[in-house]
C-alpha cells in the first residue's frame, strides 16, 4: 500500500485543475476526494484525486490518485493495495 501522507510530491497531471500542475510540496491531508499539499512557495493547495498523477520526489514513483478511492482509514481497514 502506498502511503503518501508526509511525502514530498510533484503534481504532474491534474485534469480538472490544470493550473496546479507543477505544484511541489508535502502531502499533509487526504480525504475521500481531495489531497492537501503544503509548499513554501504556493502555500496550501487542495488537489482533487480524480484525474491527478503525482510523482514521489524521494523514490521517483508515479502515483495515480484515481486509484486511491475512498478514505485512507477505510482502505487501511480493508487492507486494500491503494
Amino acid at each position: 500500500m502506498i502511503r503518501i501522507l508526509g511525502s514530498e510530491v510533484i503534481v504532474i497531471k491534474c485534469a480538472s485543475c490544470p493550473p496546479v500542475v507543477g505544484t511541489e510540496g508535502t502531502v499533509v491531508l487526504e480525504s475521500m476526494r481531495m489531497l492537501t499539499i503544503v509548499s513554501p512557495n504556493s502555500g496550501k493547495r487542495m488537489i482533487p484525486k480524480r484525474g491527478t498523477a503525482l510523482l514521489l520526489k524521494n523514490t521517483n514513483e508515479l502515483v495515480i490518485a484515481d486509484e486511491m478511492k475512498g478514505r485512507l482509514e477505510e482502505r487501511l481497514a480493508k487492507g486494500a493495495e491503494l
